[in-house]
């Protein structure tokens, strides 16, 4: 189905808010055309006004939408992050990542989703704090093209069913996630743990599976102890992306990939190739071969991970990057991946 137009222009407004100092007299006329007619005839009319005066904005420099570039789905960005910077919470941006040393919110990503005719997207919890998914939540509440929250809560504390039962409350509150990348080996065996799944099972939550390549294997034994519950692997686990494919890692994903309660995003991979160094397309294109045979388009959603991408891509060619790798699918398997997926798992 196609997206309504209101859902479109709230993030059209939100980029007038970043690439206008005030808003200009057209924007009104423009925002009616959005309501009555089409939101691709007001886009090129934003786009148009854009170019005259802020030149260099995303929705300037965003190419104009034909007809033929308006589907019947939603495009989806499955993973993003928002947050407010400081060296405590965010110790992990080493000075190699400098570049996103600086406050992340709604308001800038805006610009990206509409240069890619973006509908909406999916926030995902960047520090284990329940103060966090709160100020998510308050953030989807204010922009509408937030279509969803993946927070965090203490799943192997006795609070966790409070926790989420206040959260849970939320319609846009999705699915949860726990750092488990880069903890100790056993850790998601832990009885405590998987109590707390069973919680987010029992609310029919999403759980986003972070983890690296080296905990595929305890990842795949955790999943089979939740049947009913709905997994999302991020970032095809975080494989380190250097020449051929890894064979383990190969092997292991194809394996998870099994559990058909397991979907998962071609996401945050450019952040894998050793140093930042520069990449093309080809030498990604063989890792989407990978996940795309073992989870197929059912199952498999693109994503952005910005701004950490932004380390070594900007957010255009990446999405770009994977629109490419889809040209030879089907159209409704490239609907599929490039948002259906992610709106079907996450239940937006």
């Amino acid at each position: 189905m196609t997206a309504p137009p209101e859902g479109k222009l709230a993030i059209h407004l939100a980029t007038i808010q970043a690439d206008f100092p005030s808003t200009p007299p057209p924007i009104k006329a423009i925002c009616t055309l959005a309501r009555s007619q089409s939101w691709r005839s007001a886009f090129n009319s934003l786009r148009a006004l854009a170019a005259e005066t802020h030149p260099l904005s995303p929705l300037a420099r965003a190419p104009p939408r034909s007809r033929s570039e308006i589907s019947f789905s939603m495009k989806i960005d499955s993973h993003h992050h928002f947050w407010r910077y400081n060296t405590d919470d965010f110790g992990w941006i080493s000075d190699a990542m400098a570049r996103i040393r600086r406050d992340y919110l709604p308001v800038d990503l805006a610009p990206e989703l509409v240069a890619r005719a973006i509908d909406g997207c999916i926030a995902v919890q960047a520090r284990m704090t329940t103060e966090e998914t709160r100020w998510l939540l308050e953030l989807a509440d204010k922009s509408p093209f937030i279509k969803g929250v993946v927070g965090w809560v203490p799943l192997s504390e006795k609070s966790v069913s409070a926790e989420l039962d206040r959260f849970a409350a939320h319609p846009r509150l999705k699915g949860i996630r726990h750092v488990v990348q880069g903890q100790p080996a056993g850790f998601l065996d832990n009885p405590a743990f998987n109590a707390g799944i069973r919680e987010v099972t029992a609310r029919k939550l999403v759980y986003d599976i972070l983890i690296f390549a080296n905990q595929l294997e305890e990842a795949t034994r955790f999943v089979d102890r939740h049947p009913n519950q709905v997994f999302v692997l991020d970032h095809i686990a975080k494989p380190v992306v250097q020449g051929s494919p890894d064979v383990i890692w190969m092997k292991q994903i194809r394996d998870l990939a099994r559990r058909e309660n397991v979907a998962c995003k071609f996401s945050g991979v450019v952040t894998e190739i050793p140093g930042f160094a520069s990449w093309t397309p080809e030498q990604i294109h063989p890792y989407f071969d990978i996940v795309l045979k073992a989870f197929g388009p059912q199952r498999l959603m693109f994503g952005s991970d910005w701004p950490p991408c932004l380390v070594n891509s900007e957010y255009a060619r990446w999405h770009q990057t994977v629109e490419g790798f889809t040209t030879r699918l089907s159209d409704s398997d490239r609907a599929r991946i490039l948002g259906d997926t992610a709106a079907e798992w996450y239940r937006l």
